[in-house]
């Protein structure tokens, strides 16, 4: 991955999917961008967690020790971009 030198970093998960694709190309030269996909973490699998606690260390030197994923049947769209 290309690093860009900003000084705030996001991750985005889900990164080819529709809305966070649209985030990514609004925040990408405000923001190091850390994207993932679900080729590289599948939520439905039980090793997700582990990787995403490695991904969130690799990239922001924070160590995670506890993720909960839940499942959401309903979920309600913010437009951040007014």
């Amino acid at each position: 991955r290309e690093v860009k030198k900003f000084d705030k970093r996001v991750i985005i998960l889900g990164s080819n999917g529709f809305v966070a694709s649209n985030v990514k190309k609004q925040i990408q030269n405000k923001f190091n961008v850390v994207d993932v996909s679900r080729r590289e973490i599948d939520f439905l699998k039980k090793n997700s967690t582990n990787k995403l606690k490695k991904i969130i260390y690799d990239n922001f030197g924070i160590k995670v020790n506890y993720i909960k994923l839940y499942k959401v049947k309903k979920f309600t769209l913010i437009n951040m971009f007014k």
